[in-house]
């Protein structure tokens, strides 16, 4: 009798993980900017 079927691949709709999503929260919005300057 034929033996059990090889694994084949991922099952469809689990895409890879990609890069890190971009980021949405206010932080993330604008870059970091030089400190502001003391007193």
């Amino acid at each position: 009798p034929p033996g059990p079927e090889p694994p084949g691949p991922e099952p469809p709709g689990l895409e890879p993980p990609g890069p890190e999503p971009p980021c949405i929260e206010p932080p993330c919005l604008e870059p970091p900017g030089p400190e502001p300057p003391g007193p």
